[in-house]
């Protein structure tokens, strides 16, 4: 650890909080999403006069493009290289937080660490659930000197202020952070949690170039309706146990903001950015069911008219038909489902969900009757899933009323029971950290399927679901997704260019 000199002490330090260029597939729709954990950390810091600048480099250098020349099917897109480097440069900071929220960004994190480092900065700090689940990984980088473990608002705002008057030996009282210590790795556990979310500042969307986000128009959800569409947030949390989820990093521990607190967000992004679409990414925005109505009747009484969706996926355990009836009057108009498999064994004795095929045929087709679009999420080749499990979610895929689907392959992410079980058991390379990008890839191998195994039969019965769907409604099929992405044809011609190439 560094020792701070008198002008550290009386001089302010200034923050840059960094969103990292990202690796993705060449054949998919690249994403620009407003970062909502570093929006949240920047308003928390210039709301106690922490002097903060902001750089999402995904929306600065969306165009850009580097190929990856050990993986062809990858490419890094975003600021990045000389370009990056010359821009951290001028903003001279003396502390660079870095959101590392999934793989997409790990290798981008580290480059990015070093180029702090090389231009000057005093201290690196990284945070998010990927950075949270690997903190010897990242720490024995000898450029990073903090972790924010878990939800980082308070805690990166507490390490500013205790860097910041030089008192180094009140590190080991801070809540969520592990740093490096008389050469080796300190963790103080995350105990601490917001309970009200009121609390907090909205996000310092002000300091982001917004206009850029509604140009693209490739948030989370790949493309909107309405245009004008930015993330949002009601809730924190989730308190089931999913065993490939990252989110049970943070213990369960859902807590939501207040009806009055949303709503008043709300009015601001609708009045002052001209936002017409909210794309909701709560951890599990129905966990609380009375609190979701309420928020739909408020919409609708209040005449918001904005359109919204669910892009990160919602499980259809937490849907019945009068929260569906109420969600479609208030403006929600798609979401991802999250089906994950048509075995009810893969789902509960493997994955740990308390989904049920049955439940989730009933959902589907009430989301069809309400007009709402449902894009089918599945998750594929879990250690101990067969390839007749397999082989059943293809065909109950396609008995739902639906036009699109989405296969991961099981991916294990740090912290989670997924990853714990594939390192013990060998299902992964040991070096498996270097070589995993995204979901698209499989990297597990079981003594029942190889990662080429897998990939081969999930690619071909993809095709063939989409052809079936084409077939069984042509007209539905064309007019769902002319729809669905007529703001955006390019991610469209993305989508179907990763069905056909990879």
């Amino acid at each position: 650890m560094r020792n701070t000199n008198v002008e550290d002490v009386t001089k302010p330090l200034r923050s840059l909080l960094v969103y990292p260029p990202a690796y993705a597939n060449k054949f998919k729709p690249r994403r620009a999403c407003f970062p909502l954990g570093i929006g949240y950390i920047a308003s928390v810091l210039r709301e106690h006069r922490q002097p903060v600048d902001v750089l999402d480099c995904v929306i600065e250098g969306f165009n850009d493009i580097v190929e990856v020349k050990e993986a062809s099917n990858y490419m890094v897109f975003g600021l990045y290289g000389d370009k990056l480097k010359e821009r951290i440069k001028a903003i001279r900071s003396d502390i660079v937080g870095i959101s590392c929220p999934y793989y997409t960004t790990q290798k981008t994190s580290i480059q990015i660490s070093k180029i702090a480092k090389e231009t000057g900065a005093k201290w690196v700090v990284l945070g998010g659930q990927h950075a949270s689940g690997l903190i010897d990984y990242f720490l024995a980088i000898p450029e990073i000197d903090f972790i924010i473990i878990g939800e980082g608002d308070l805690s990166f705002l507490e390490l500013v202020q205790t860097l910041q008057a030089g008192q180094l030996e009140k590190l080991d009282s801070i809540d969520g952070i592990a740093f490096k210590k008389n050469g080796k790795i300190h963790i103080n556990p995350k105990n601490n949690y917001i309970q009200d979310l009121d609390s907090l500042p909205f996000p310092a969307r002000d300091m982001f170039p917004m206009e850029e986000y509604f140009r693209i128009n490739v948030p989370s959800g790949l493309t909107s309706y309405a245009g004008r569409a930015t993330e949002f947030v009601t809730s924190r949390g989730c308190p089931h146990e999913c065993w490939f989820c990252a989110s049970t990093l943070f213990n369960g521990n859902f807590r939501a903001r207040s009806l009055e607190n949303i709503i008043h967000e709300m009015q601001i992004l609708r009045d002052t950015y001209g936002v017409r679409e909210l794309q909701l990414v709560d951890d599990n925005l129905t966990q609380d069911r009375e609190r979701v109505l309420k928020i739909c009747k408020n919409m609708v009484e209040r005449k918001m008219n904005l359109k919204w969706g669910i892009p990160n996926a919602i499980g259809t355990f937490a849907l019945d038909e009068e929260i569906i009836k109420w969600l479609s009057l208030a403006g929600f108009y798609f979401t991802h489902l999250s089906i994950e498999s048509g075995s009810q064994r893969v789902l509960s004795d493997i994955m740990k969900k308390p989904t049920k095929i049955n439940q989730s045929t009933q959902v589907v087709k009430l989301l069809h009757r309400y007009g709402i679009d449902v894009s089918l999420v599945f998750c594929i080749g879990n250690p101990g899933e067969q390839f007749d499990d397999m082989e059943k979610t293809f065909r109950y895929a396609a008995t739902l009323p639906a036009y699109e689907a989405f296969f991961y392959f099981a991916t294990p992410l740090p912290g989670t029971e997924l990853y714990n079980l594939c390192r013990k058991q060998k299902y992964v390379p040991e070096n498996f950290l270097e070589l995993v990008y995204d979901f698209q890839e499989p990297i597990i191998t079981t003594p029942d399927w190889s990662p080429k195994e897998l990939k081969r039969f999930v690619r071909k019965r993809v095709i063939l679901l989409h052809f079936f769907y084409f077939l069984r409604n042509p007209f539905g099929f064309v007019l769902r997704y002319y729809r669905r992405y007529c703001k955006n044809a390019s991610v469209l011609k993305s989508f179907f260019s990763f069905i056909l190439h990879d």
